[in-house]
């Protein structure tokens, strides 16, 4: 049998925030290009 690792508190937020990260990031490009090709 293998241990698994379960993420603590602190993980979860870190992940929380990277996610959150890179999915404002995304939408920031998207909006970017929308406005770009709009002129």
């Amino acid at each position: 049998m293998e241990s698994i690792h379960v993420p603590s508190e602190e993980d979860e937020a870190v992940r929380d925030y990277l996610r959150s990260r890179d999915s404002l990031r995304l939408d920031l490009g998207r909006n970017r290009q929308r406005l770009l090709n709009s002129y």
